[in-house]
C-alpha cells in the first residue's frame, strides 16, 4: 500500500501532535477498526535514564482518528507504574517493554514509536497456524517492499489481548524486527517514528491481502458467495411502510433538533447532542457500515428520544436529520420517516441510553445462514462479542414481533444482536459511538471468518475452541 507523503508533525517537535496526525491516517486508510488499536511514542532525552523517560500512549477506548480529543493521549513513566497507567490502553505494559528493550539495545535512537493495528488480512493469515507460540510467515518476493522484508514473525498468545505471555515475548522479538503479527488479532510495527510503523503495517496488510488471494480455494470462495441468493437485501422493509403489516401509525412528523435549538435559549445543549450524532455518523460512513442506507442511531434522555431520519446521508448529517419525540409517541409518527417506534420499543424494555441499528453487508448476509449465533474467531471479536445471538422471526419485515425478538436477544448479550437479514442492533449506556464499535467489531469478525473459510481453515473447530476459551 503506497502511502506517499505523510507530512505528520515530527516526533521530536511535538510527540502528541505526531500521534494525532498518524492516527488520522491509520483511520483514513482503514488499517484499523473504530476504537481498537493503539499508538505510543517515547522521545529519548539522553540525559535521563530510560526508566525516567515519558511514554505517550493512547487512552483505553480512544479512537485513533480522533486523538485530538481531550484526554485521548496520556503520558506515563517508562519506569514506574503511575495513575495514568490505569487510563492507558490495555496493552500499555507491552508498549512499555517494547520501548525499553529497543532503547536498551539502541541507546543512540532519537526516539521510539510503536503502532498496534487490527490488520484484518494479516490476522486472518495466522488462522492456519496452530499456536500458541512463536512462528513466522513468509512474504513472497513479489510482495516485498522497501519497508517489508521476506518474513514476518508471528506470536500466538495462549490467552488474548494484553496477556502476560505477549508482554514476555513480543518486546523481545520487536527489539530485532520491525514488526510482528499477533495471531487472530492484528500486528505491531516499531520504528523511530509512527510514519515508519505505519508504512510497515500498511505494506504488511497489502501483502497479506494478496497472499490470501493466492491461497483462496475457488470452490470454497464460490460456496461462500452463493450461500445467500442475490437480491436478498431488496426484501428488507420496515413495518408500517410500503403497505407492509405492522403497528398502527399516525400522521405526526416530529420536530427536528434544529427547530428545538432555534426556540430554546439553551441551544448549546442541543449542539452537544448533535455533535455526538455527527461524529458517530461520520465514522459510520467512513467505515462503510451503512451500504444500503437503512441505518438508524438514537439517544434517549429522560422522556425524549433523538433519532436519525430514514435514509439519511451519515457523511453529511445535519440538524434537520435528527427528529425529537417523546416516549409513547413512536407509533404516532408518519410511516417511513424514521424507526421511532422500533427504538422506542427497545427503550421501553432495556435499560440503555443509546441504540444503533445498522445493516452492514457481511455480517447481515452471514446472519441469514449462520444458525442462532455468530461466534467470532478473532481475539477482538471474542473480547467484545463472545457469542452474538441471531434472532429468526421468519421474515425480512422489521415488525413488532421481530423487534420483540431483538429485545430478547439483547437481554442475553447486552451489547449486540442480529435479526436474520435485517442487520444488527446495539445498545450502550455510556456513549453513542460505542454502539457503532460493537457492530463494527461484529462486521470485522465475520469478514475474518469468511477469509479463513476461503483459504481452507476449519472455522467450526476454531469456533469451538473459542467457545471454551
Amino acid at each position: 500500500m503506497r502511502l506517499g507523503e505523510i507530512n505528520s508533525t515530527k516526533i521530536g517537535e511535538d510527540p502528541v501532535q505526531h500521534m494525532i496526525d498518524c492516527g488520522k491516517i491509520v483511520t483514513k486508510i482503514k488499517l484499523n477498526n473504530i476504537t481498537s488499536g493503539n499508538e505510543s511514542v517515547v522521545v529519548n532525552e539522553k540525559s535521563k535514564p530510560i526508566e525516567k523517560l515519558t511514554m505517550y500512549i493512547t487512552r483505553s477506548g480512544s479512537k485513533l482518528g480522533h486523538l485530538d480529543e481531550p484526554t485521548a493521549i496520556v503520558g506515563t513513566s517508562l519506569g514506574k507504574y503511575d495513575e495514568n497507567m490505569t487510563l492507558a490502553s490495555s496493552e500499555a505494559d507491552i508498549h512499555k517493554e517494547i520501548h525499553t528493550k529497543r532503547l536498551q539495545k539502541n541507546p543512540d535512537l532519537e526516539s521510539s514509536a510503536c503502532l498496534h493495528a487490527h490488520t484484518l488480512h494479516a490476522a486472518a493469515l495466522t488462522m492456519q497456524h496452530r499456536g500458541p507460540g512463536k512462528e513466522e510467515i513468509d512474504i513472497p518476493k513479489k510482495y516485498q517492499t522497501e519497508n517489508l522484508g521476506g518474513s514476518v514473525p508471528v506470536f500466538i498468545s495462549q490467552y488474548g489481548s494484553g496477556a502476560a505471555d505477549m508482554t514476555e515475548n513480543v518486546p523481545e522479538i520487536l527489539a530485532n524486527n520491525p514488526g510482528i503479527i499477533i495471531g487472530h488479532h492484528g500486528a505491531f510495527g516499531v520504528g523511530e517514528d509512527l510514519e515508519i510503523c505505519l508504512r510497515y503495517l500498511a505494506d504488511l496488510e497489502d501483502a497479506s491481502k494478496k497472499i490470501i488471494s493466492d491461497l483462496t480455494i475457488p470452490e470454497k470462495r464460490k460456496k461462500i458467495d452463493n450461500r445467500v441468493p442475490d437480491g436478498w437485501q431488496n426484501k428488507y422493509s420496515v413495518a408500517g411502510s410500503s403497505g407492509s403489516e405492522g403497528p398502527e401509525t399516525g400522521e405526526m412528523t416530529p420536530e427536528t433538533i434544529e427547530s428545538y435549538a432555534k426556540k430554546d435559549e439553551d441551544s448549546k445543549y442541543y449542539n452537544e447532542i448533535f455533535s455526538e450524532f455527527r461524529e458517530t455518523g461520520q465514522d459510520l460512513a467512513d467505515f462503510e457500515m451503512d451500504p444500503y442506507s437503512r441505518s438508524a442511531l438514537s439517544h434517549r434522555i429522560g422522556n425524549s428520544i433523538y433519532i436519525t431520519r430514514a435514509g439519511v446521508d451519515f457523511s453529511n448529517l445535519g440538524k434537520k436529520d435528527i427528529f425529537v419525540f417523546k416516549m409513547g409517541e413512536g407509533k404516532e409518527i408518519r410511516p417511513g420517516i424514521c424507526e421511532g417506534w422500533v427504538h422506542e420499543r427497545i427503550y421501553e424494555e432495556m435499560s440503555t441510553s443509546y441504540i444503533a441499528h445498522l445493516v452492514p453487508e457481511y455480517s447481515t448476509r452471514y446472519s441469514i445462514h449462520c444458525g442462532d449465533s455468530i461466534i467470532p474467531i478473532d481475539v477482538e471479536g471474542q473480547y467484545i462479542n463472545k457469542r452474538i445471538p441471531v434472532a429468526d422471526p421468519g421474515s425480512y419485515v422489521l415488525s413488532e414481533e421481530n423487534v420483540d425478538s431483538v429485545v430478547e436477544a439483547l437481554e442475553t448479550n447486552e451489547k449486540v444482536a442480529y435479526i436474520k437479514g435485517l442487520g444488527g442492533f446495539s445498545i450502550s449506556q455510556s456513549v453513542l459511538y460505542e454502539t457503532l464499535h460493537f457492530l463494527e467489531s461484529a462486521e470485522s469478525s465475520v469478514k475474518m471468518i469468511e477469509l479463513a473459510e476461503s483459504i481452507g481453515v476449519d472455522v467450526k473447530s476454531l469456533q469451538k475452541k473459542f467457545e471454551e476459551w
